[in-house]
């Protein structure tokens, strides 16, 4: 394992090259003593034993929990559903005589409890505040050296129980969804368990979670990457797996969820209906049916990096919804009459507990084969009266708390930050995928600062507690948010592209301002986002794995790349003030990815104490204990409009020059990595893969043989099956 070199601050010259001298050697020490097997010969699986192929699937990776399936049926608390309508529903299902449960009222948890670990102070970095004009060392810079984190923890995946089930629900119960895909995938996985290599040709990456409470779950979504040729560069198709964890994050192996879900009215759905609610019901781990342009013939084809969010329906009940990109063919008429396909990689959102008949919901993708399957109801995001761009990648979402209170409680939208550097905000239809634009900064250039996590939306977690209340934390009409973007760095000496985590601070204000109509003077609404915190690069104190598996010590091989994709939960335990600071009992669940090969996460705890008290706080009203501040030394931060709705002055956070410092900085962080791996790669020995490149082969080799005696076999059933003499047609 790699570490990276710490920074630390002293007031002597000789105290820093003491501690940088002890470091080192202490570095050096771990290093020699690596076990390049170690992380691998754990896990319930493993591709080769102590030297991996490049390209073997991130199952072989993960600590596969090898515990019994669960097999058992949750209702989300309260609802009054009979247990012989759930018996009727799940008739000639694997779940028909699996034991029923339901939570009482009091056993929900509105979030998820907190755990035992061994949090240690995270490395120090920096947050850089905008501003106008300043040196980024000397003016934006604030170092956070008091923030704790937790070592890394796997979000385990047994690809085999996995993909068992899929062969289950397939064969045995006909699965509708399982047989639509059965031409990209069925026959192939029968091929891999007959040679023993499932995680040869499957990738898990891109985790995010959101924490059911009428279940006290964590429900997890995930890219489920099949890749048929067995290198995860040119995937054969990209799924949305879907799986369910306890409190505890012990995975429910096998279990079925019954969830409310929306209505089509027709007598064949898979739904129920029980006092005026209507159900349906899934068998988890599960790949979601999520719709995508397919043609067997094609690559990359699928939902990719799915995000996931809750928002509050109209029903009044928390529900998921998945954000991925997707490539897909649009078919436009020219001014002859005759259709062009352009191809596009567009921006979707789907809804894991609701259900659509056919792709009536994008309509590009529809055909007559698909009309009568049922799929996860799913949209394309386009932004209204705007040219649509060939690629739409790393929007983030947020919810607005503003909107929410509005809409008498639930959501009839989400916001997006498209993106970053030049900052535009769109939002969008929960019903339509129709999007509009809030707020655009000039400038179209993507720059390296991308998308990560979610926005969670500050003011909801500042409500989990009652001893403060909202106006006093901050002012009027202002909604705080704070996510993990990524900056994508290329060349900056270690690999062809770099990624960490950055934190963002945006807030978003509102500003009224008399306007003049027809009518007369009418009251308008103008709203600000600003990016007022970036930080630099953060290492999370975890070790990288390299890109080619088979070589851990090419750490700038290929990419480096550690992902942030969802923040799990955010829970505020106190909030109180002394000596003019907050002090804020806060913990942060965080999931990334390593090297597309993973789905982990860590636990940070104070990272709301940290913002509360930023140096320089233009976010959040001070505390009532801070003397000789008052609201008036926020006011340069709030914007003040003219008779036109035109600033009167400027504004912080406005500008960009935050994220120049925190680029830059984060440049010094990839050199100074890249160094350290290349003294690290030069003291250790070549490896002889000759070997274990020759069993590779041999099993390649074997598992053609199998795999084309697989597809002569179904071709064989296929024909069978088109003749209606020898047997009756399957409908699928």
């Amino acid at each position: 394992m790699m570490f990276r070199k710490l920074r630390f601050s002293g007031r002597t010259e000789w105290v820093l090259i003491s501690i940088a001298i002890i470091s080192f050697i202490i570095a050096v020490i771990q290093v020699s003593n690596y076990n390049e097997a170690a992380p691998y010969e754990s896990s319930e699986e493993t591709f080769l034993h102590s030297a991996l192929i490049a390209g073997a699937g991130s199952g072989s990776l993960v600590h596969a929990q090898k515990s019994e399936r669960t097999k058992s049926i949750l209702l989300p608390a309260g609802f009054n559903i009979p247990e012989d309508l759930v018996r009727n529903h799940l008739k000639d299902t694997a779940s028909s005589e699996w034991p029923i449960s339901q939570l009482l009222s009091r056993e929900v948890l509105n979030q998820p409890p907190g755990e035992e670990s061994h949090y240690r102070t995270h490395e120090p970095f920096s947050m850089y505040q905008e501003s106008e004009e300043g040196d980024c060392e000397e003016d934006l810079k604030h170092i956070i050296e008091d923030l704790e984190i937790s070592p890394r923890e796997i979000i385990p995946g047994n690809f085999t129980r996995i993909l068992e089930i899929v062969i289950e629900e397939h064969d045995k119960y006909k699965d509708p969804f399982y047989k639509y895909i059965r031409p990209i995938l069925i026959t192939h996985i029968r091929a891999e368990f007959e040679a023993n290599l499932v995680n040869r040709f499957w990738y898990r990456l891109s985790g995010s979670s959101v924490w059911l409470k009428d279940y006290n779950v964590h429900f997890v979504v995930s890219r489920f990457m099949f890749a048929d040729k067995g290198e995860r560069s040119t995937p054969k198709a990209s799924f949305v797996l879907a799986q369910v964890f306890d409190k505890n994050w012990h995975e429910l192996q096998d279990v079925r969820l019954v969830f409310p879900t929306n209505d089509l009215g027709g007598e064949e759905d898979p739904t129920f209906h029980s006092e005026g609610q209507t159900f349906s019901s899934y068998r988890f781990p599960r790949i979601l049916p999520v719709p995508f342009d397919f043609h067997a013939d094609e690559r990359n084809m699928g939902p990719e990096d799915p995000r996931l969010i809750l928002v509050r329906n109209k029903n009044g009940h928390d529900e998921p919804v998945a954000i991925f990109n997707s490539h897909y063919d649009k078919f436009e008429t020219k001014e002859d009459g005759t259709k062009e396909s352009n191809a596009f990689r567009s921006m979707f959102m789907a809804f894991p507990f609701q259900l659509t008949k056919g792709k009536r919901h994008l309509p590009e993708l529809s055909d007559e084969n698909t009309d009568k399957l049922y799929f996860t109801k799913s949209l394309e995001l386009e932004i209204e009266h705007h040219e649509k761009p060939k690629t739409c990648k790393n929007w983030s979402p947020m919810v607005s708390d503003f909107e929410r209170e509005v809409n008498g409680g639930f959501d009839t939208s989400i916001s997006f930050a498209t993106n970053l550097e030049n900052l535009e905000i769109v939002r969008c239809s929960l019903d339509t995928g129709k999007c509009g634009r809030l707020y655009k900064k000039s400038g179209d250039n993507i720059g390296p600062l991308r998308g990560g996590t979610a926005f969670v939306n500050l003011n909801s977690i500042l409500k989990q507690q009652r001893h403060i209340p909202l106006h006093k934390l901050l002012p009027p009409g202002r909604e705080v948010y704070f996510a993990f973007a990524r900056a994508h760095l290329h060349k900056c000496g270690c690999g062809i592209g770099f990624y960490r985590p950055n934190m963002v601070v945006m807030v978003k204000d509102e500003a009224r301002y008399s306007a003049e109509s027809d009518g007369g003077k009418v009251e308008a609404t103008k709203y600000f986002y600003r990016t007022l915190y970036v930080s630099d690069y953060l290492s999370l104190h975890v070790p990288i794995d390299p890109w080619y598996v088979d070589n851990p010590y090419g750490m700038c091989e290929g990419t480096n790349a550690l992902i942030p994709n969802g923040i799990a939960s955010w829970k505020l335990d106190s909030l109180t003030h002394k000596e003019g600071k907050w002090i804020a009992n806060d913990n942060l669940k965080l999931q990334f990815s390593v090297s597309d090969f993973s789905v982990d996460r860590v636990d940070f705890n104070g990272v709301l104490n940290m913002l509360l008290n930023l140096k320089g706080n233009s976010a959040f009203l001070p505390p009532p204990s801070a003397k000789g501040t008052t609201f008036e030394h926020l006011k340069v931060a709030m914007p003040e409009l003219g008779p036109q709705g035109e600033l009167t002055e400027s504004l912080a956070g406005v500008g960009k020059k935050n994220i120049e410092c925190a680029i830059e900085s984060s440049k010094k962080f990839c050199a100074a990595f890249a160094r350290e791996q290349e003294y690290f790669k030069n003291e250790k020995p070549k490896v002889d893969k000759a070997e274990a490149n020759k069993k590779l082969k041999d099993q390649i080799t074997e598992f053609q043989k199998l795999y084309e005696v697989e597809i002569a076999q179904e071709s064989n059933k296929n024909q069978q099956l088109d003749n209606p003499e020898e047997e009756e047609e399957e409908d699928y």
